[in-house]
């Protein structure tokens, strides 16, 4: 297995993530812990698939998913997608400059 056949997994698995958390109420959305990861394996290598929430001044709640794979010391990769949802269920990708915090 080659690497770039993992990154390729961490990219479906994170959008699917994300496409999924995008389908759930504001209400559920806002009962999510604030961190949550899980490992997963791909051949010989793992990776975390991270989902981060915060709840923003404006009442909108923030889901950030982020795919992390540690290499060594500290090098590895990472890729981050997201969104806000407000109350009234209406949803907008996060800003890029908020994306770059998390990659």
């Amino acid at each position: 297995m080659k690497k770039k056949e993992l990154y390729e997994d961490m990219r479906k698995s994170m959008a699917a993530l994300v496409q999924d958390l995008r389908g759930k109420p504001y209400a559920a959305l806002v009962l999510l812990p604030k961190y949550a990861d899980q490992e997963r394996t791909i051949g010989r290598w793992s990776y975390k698939l991270a989902t981060w929430r915060d709840e923003l001044e404006d009442g909108q709640v923030q889901i950030m998913v982020q795919a992390y794979y540690h290499w060594f010391l500290g090098i590895g990769s990472m890729m981050a997608d997201g969104f806000r949802k407000g109350r009234d269920e209406t949803v907008t990708d996060v800003p890029q400059n908020v994306r770059y915090e998390f990659t």
